[in-house]
């Protein structure tokens, strides 16, 4: 049996019309670490339950003997670190533009019950469209009950806020912080 040409048209079409994708890797030995591992099964099941504009798309994982890999949006832009270091401001309206949506996905992430917790320029992409999605939620938790405090001291230190570093317990607000920082 064999194609015919308009049948093949077809099949391509369909080839172009699958998401552009990137696969993280993980390696499963740094991971396989008491409690690490338990951190990216986390990420995972964090992750793949967000739907929202400006959240980077999660779309599966697999895991073969060494790795963990998990497919993603791919946002063909640069970080938003790297267009700082490009140009060497953003205008006001950018950073208004790219600050909207950053909050957007930090309200929606409140709804979700999520801290993300290493909000920082390089966790920021940007699609080809540019549009701005937070990446990365390796660091990310749940609140599961109203006022609930965060013990853990984590994130990249520049963005941290005082009551991480201090251990005094944090919520919602250590990513308020950070968007300041940024």
């Amino acid at each position: 049996m064999s194609l015919s040409s308009e049948n093949s048209a077809c099949a391509g079409a369909a080839i172009n019309e699958l998401p552009e994708i990137v696969i993280d890797v993980k390696s499963e030995k740094e991971y396989k670490r008491g409690k690490f591992l338990g951190k990216l099964e986390e990420e995972i099941d964090i992750h793949k339950h967000l739907r929202h504009e400006h959240v980077v798309d999660f779309h599966s994982h697999f895991e073969d003997d060494t790795n963990v890999y998990i497919i993603l949006e791919l946002c063909s832009r640069q970080f938003l670190k790297e267009m700082q270091k490009c140009r060497e401001k953003l205008t006001e309206a950018e950073v208004r533009y790219f600050l909207r949506q950053l909050l957007l996905a930090c309200e929606y992430l409140v709804e979700e019950k999520v801290i993300h917790r290493d909000l920082k320029p390089e966790n920021l992409l940007l699609t080809g469209d540019m549009k701005l999605k937070v990446a990365d939620f390796g660091f990310a938790t749940r609140v599961h009950n109203p006022g609930q405090l965060k013990k853990a001291i984590c994130g990249t230190t520049n963005y941290m806020a005082p009551e991480i570093l201090t251990k005094k317990g944090h919520s919602y607000e250590a990513d308020v912080w950070s968007i300041g920082c940024i």
